[in-house]
C-alpha cells in the first residue's frame, strides 16, 4: 500500500511538473512574439521620426532659403547650401542648450489653394416680416359725368367720319344682327325641292307640296326635267281636246327589289320598303329664309363644313332604255300618294347605280345605289 501511494504522489508530481513547464515554455514564447511586435513598432516609429525629421530639414531648409532671398543675400545663396544649413543649426542649438530642450519648427510655407469644396445645403427659411404700414389714400379723381362722355363720343364720331380718308382702317368688326326685309324689295332665301316628301324640314317655310310630274317613259320627245305639281292646279284659258302634241304624266316609283329606302313615313312602317313599287312619287317646294345658296351633291350624304344639310337621300332617274330624265336627289325616308296606287305608268323612278369604266373604281363600287345630299348656306 505504502508503495502504491508513492507511486501515485510521484505520478502527480509528475503531471504537475510537466505542466508547470508547458505553461512556463507559453508564457515565454507568447512573452518573445509580444517583444518582437514591441520592436517592431519601435522600429517603425524611429523610421517615422526619422521621415519627420527629413521633411522638417527641407522645410527649414527652404524657410532659410526664402528668408535668405528677402534678405537680400542671394549670393550665399546660390554659392554654398551648407552655410544655409548652418545657420539652421545655429538657431536650434542656441536655444536647446538654454533651455534643455529642442524648439518647436517654423510653420511651412503656404501650400495652393485646394479645390472648391461642394455647395453647402440650403437653409432653414427665415420667419415672415412684419406688415408694413398701409399706404395713404390716393387723391380724389375728377372724373366726366355721362352726358361729357356722350358728347366726347359724338365729336369723336365726327371728326372720325371727316379724317376718314387720311386715318388707317381697322380690323373688320363681327357680322350684325340681320335686318327685316325692306319694303318693296325681294326678301331672299335659298329655294329647293324635297323630292319624295310633302313636308319640309324644321324651321323651312314649305311654299307648297304636291305630285311629281314627267314625260312619258316611252315618248322620245317633250320636257325631261322632272317637276312638282301643285294637287289643285289653277287654269287659264283652255281648249278642250289635245292639240299640242307635248303631254306631262304622273311619276311612279319602280322599286321591285333591294330598295335602301326607310319605311318610318309609310302608312304602315312594318311594310317592306319595296312598298313604294308604282306608287305615285310626291314632293315638296322648300325656302330657306336666311340661306342664299342650295346645291345637290350627288354620291355624299353629308355636306361640307359651313354648309347646312336639308335632307339626304337617292339618286333616282328613268330606265336607261327610256326617255332620257334628269338626276333628281330622293329623300331617304319618302312618302307616297295613297290614292295612287295603280300601275299606270307614265314618268318613271328608278334608282341609279354606279357602273364601273370612265367613272373611277374602286372609290366607285359596281352596281352600288348612289347617295345624295341637297345643301344650302
Amino acid at each position: 500500500m505504502e508503495n502504491e501511494e508513492k507511486k501515485c504522489l510521484v505520478s502527480i508530481a509528475i503531471v504537475f511538473t510537466i505542466g508547470l513547464a508547458i505553461a512556463s515554455l507559453t508564457c515565454t514564447i507568447t512573452f518573445h512574439y509580444e517583444l518582437q511586435q514591441g520592436i517592431k513598432e519601435l522600429n517603425g516609429a524611429r523610421d517615422e521620426i526619422n521621415e519627420l525629421r527629413s521633411r522638417m530639414d527641407s522645410l527649414e531648409l527652404q524657410q532659410l532659403i526664402y528668408d535668405n532671398i528677402y534678405d537680400g543675400d542671394k549670393t550665399d545663396v546660390k554659392q554654398d547650401e551648407s552655410v544655409l544649413q548652418l545657420k539652421r543649426r545655429k538657431r536650434q542649438i542656441t536655444p536647446a542648450s538654454n533651455a534643455g530642450y529642442c524648439r518647436d519648427g517654423r510653420d511651412g510655407l503656404i501650400g495652393p489653394g485646394g479645390p472648391p469644396g461642394p455647395p453647402g445645403r440650403d437653409g432653414l427659411p427665415g420667419r415672415d416680416g412684419i406688415a408694413g404700414r398701409d399706404g395713404k389714400d390716393g387723391s380724389n379723381g375728377h372724373g366726366l359725368s355721362e352726358e361729357h362722355v356722350t358728347k366726347l363720343m359724338d365729336t369723336f364720331r365726327q371728326d372720325e367720319s371727316r379724317n376718314v380718308s387720311t386715318g388707317i382702317q381697322g380690323s373688320p368688326g363681327p357680322p350684325g344682327p340681320r335686318g327685316p326685309p325692306g319694303i318693296g324689295g325681294p326678301a331672299g332665301g335659298a329655294v329647293y325641292v324635297r323630292w319624295g316628301r310633302t313636308t319640309c324640314p324644321v324651321n323651312r317655310e314649305k311654299l307648297y307640296s304636291g305630285i311629281m310630274g314627267l314625260s312619258h317613259y316611252t315618248h322620245t320627245g317633250s320636257g325631261s326635267n322632272y317637276l312638282c305639281l301643285p294637287e289643285v292646279p289653277e287654269w287659264g284659258k283652255t281648249t278642250d281636246g289635245e292639240q299640242s302634241g307635248a303631254y306631262i304624266y304622273g311619276v311612279e316609283y319602280e322599286i321591285q327589289v333591294n330598295s335602301p329606302f326607310k319605311t318610318d313615313n309609310y302608312p304602315d312602317p312594318s311594310k317592306p320598303s319595296t312598298w313604294l313599287h308604282d306608287h305615285d312619287a310626291v314632293c315638296a317646294v322648300c325656302r330657306v329664309p336666311d340661306r342664299s345658296s342650295g346645291v345637290m351633291i350627288p354620291a355624299q350624304k353629308s355636306c361640307p363644313d359651313t354648309w347646312t344639310r336639308e335632307y339626304n337621300g337617292y339618286l333616282m332617274s328613268q330606265h336607261h332604255t327610256q326617255q332620257k330624265s334628269e338626276f333628281i336627289c330622293v329623300d331617304e325616308a319618302p312618302e307616297a300618294d295613297i290614292s295612287g296606287y295603280e300601275n299606270k305608268d307614265g314618268g318613271l323612278l328608278y334608282l341609279v347605280e354606279a357602273h364601273c369604266g370612265a367613272l373611277p373604281c374602286p372609290n366607285y363600287h359596281q352596281g352600288y345605289e348612289l347617295t345624295c345630299a341637297v345643301c344650302s348656306k
